[in-house]
């Protein structure tokens, strides 16, 4: 950590307590020496000036603005002659006579480079979340009942069917049946499973001829080419079909899915 030390004092190691604004003018001489980029001598200023800037406001907002090493030089040069003013009418700096605060530091004036003191490490606050809330035991909450002094219904007396207990004094104490829905209804419990709505989940019958998937609607529970080679002519798998004849044609039952263009309308 001492190079984050040296940034905000680069005198922190030599036993010297020097105004910040002394560092600062140094600094801008070497700058002008070796070049350095504008966004690192701005960060270098604005840690070395971190107690006197909260004062000076408006010079803080110039030199965050600043596009030029000179525009940069003209801010540290206004904002060190403020601070010689404050050093001037402030009793003189002595570091024997320096108190502390309530945290344990010296009160260093803020015209005088001083290091950056982090605060204490605070362990993170576990979440809510991870913790299980307590629960409360709530009190049972008193019932219209025991509050209005209302004589309520016994199990005996109290129908089977009704919702709620009616009073007994009530003209309107009816017995409501349970209502009922229609098998049809999108409320309905007594719906068909959902394998008997879509066609593709019906089970699959095998052709009787060739062990392939047959036709749902075929009555000869055939395949389509099964049942066409069946109309042309009833015989074996491995013959050729043939076209049919007149006399042959009141002899076949014609398939009216599968029904073939080459054999004639009965």
């Amino acid at each position: 950590m001492t190079a984050e030390g040296n940034l905000y004092n680069p005198a922190l190691f030599s036993g010297q307590y020097l105004p910040s604004y002394q560092l600062a003018q140094e600094y801008m001489a070497i700058c002008r020496q070796v070049p350095t980029s504008l966004s690192a001598i701005r960060g270098h200023l604005f840690k070395i000036f971190r107690a006197s800037l909260p004062r000076h406001v408006e010079l803080r907002s110039k030199l965050a603005t600043a596009r030029a090493l000179d525009d940069i030089s003209l801010v540290v040069d206004a904002l060190a002659q403020k601070l010689q003013e404050e050093e001037r009418m402030a009793p003189p700096f002595d570091i024997t006579q320096l108190t502390r605060n309530s945290e344990g530091h010296y009160d260093i004036p803020h015209y005088i480079s001083q290091p950056y003191i982090r605060p204490p490490y605070e362990p993170p606050v576990k979440s809510s979340k991870t913790q299980p809330p307590v629960l409360e035991e709530k009190k049972p909450a008193a019932s219209l009942a025991d509050t209005h002094h209302i004589p309520t219904l016994t199990p005996a007396s109290t129908p089977a069917s009704t919702k709620r207990s009616a009073r007994p004094d009530s003209p309107s104490a009816t017995v409501q049946p349970p209502k009922r829905t229609c098998p049809t209804s999108p409320n309905s419990t007594d719906k068909p499973p959902k394998a008997d709505q879509h066609p593709g989940n019906r089970r699959k019958v095998k052709c009787a001829h060739c062990g392939n998937v047959s036709s749902p609607k075929c009555p000869h529970l055939r395949c389509k080419p099964c049942c066409r080679q069946r109309q042309l002519k009833p015989t074996t798998r491995d013959e050729k079909p043939t076209s049919l004849t007149e006399s042959a044609v009141d002899e076949v039952v014609l398939c009216t899915v599968h029904r073939s263009h080459t054999a004639p309308q009965a």
